[in-house]
């Protein structure tokens, strides 16, 4: 993919200041978007892939392994920036389910804001819990 935008998260300052561990080198940031410029083969397995397109606008995932079900350690390996490289770059090859497509009618730079902040978001929704008390049952 083309890198068009970048969005600089918490975890990506984390990363650059030795809070969280990464390989000597490794290109930072965990969020991009921009669009398919190219497609490799089919990867084949149990899992359908994504069908992108040449020129599709896409955006990355912050945790590209994990695709439902309750999150695992396992899911949890292969965090751009930090286990492999981010998004600090022009182009990146990636496994098309590490994309998901960008929303229509968004900039690549409101795009590459979503992966790390709508996770966060999710998290705090989801495992959290509500944001207020629910009304008791009758």
């Amino acid at each position: 993919m083309r890198i068009h935008a970048s969005s600089l998260n918490y975890h990506d300052y984390a990363v650059v200041m030795g809070q969280i561990v990464a390989a000597d080198g490794r290109i930072p940031m965990s969020d991009g978007a921009g669009e398919v410029v190219d497609l490799g083969p089919p990867l084949g397995g149990l899992v359908e892939q994504p069908d992108f397109k040449v020129g599709d606008a896409v955006v990355s995932t912050f945790f590209p392994r994990w695709l439902d079900g309750p999150v695992s350690m396992r899911a949890r390996v292969g965090v751009p920036g930090d286990h492999i490289d981010g998004y600090a770059c022009e182009y990146a090859t990636v496994p098309a389910l590490a994309l998901t497509r960008a929303p229509a009618g968004y900039t690549h730079a409101e795009a590459a804001t979503l992966p790390c902040a709508a996770l966060t978001a999710w998290r705090a929704l989801m495992v959290n819990g509500p944001s207020r008390k629910q009304p008791a049952p009758p």
